[in-house]
């Protein structure tokens, strides 16, 4: 998909040097990629503990005391 979005240099400049990425665009997307995984992990506890608790509230409500 192509869009025109502004982007702050100093920070795009600094990402590249820290991924030694040298396309803007490939910034762009692997910081993208970053964050959607970076928040997907942050999911998976709430996901395992729901998990847990749905199939056996008692036993989970003993286990946490």
């Amino acid at each position: 998909m192509r869009t025109n979005i502004v982007l702050d240099e100093t920070l795009v400049k600094e990402a590249q040097r820290l991924t030694h990425i040298h396309s803007k665009r490939e910034v762009v997307n692997f910081a993208l990629r970053e964050l959607v995984r970076s928040l997907r992990e942050q999911q998976i506890p709430k996901q395992t503990f729901f998990a847990t608790y749905i199939q056996n509230p008692i036993k989970w409500m003993i286990l946490s005391r």
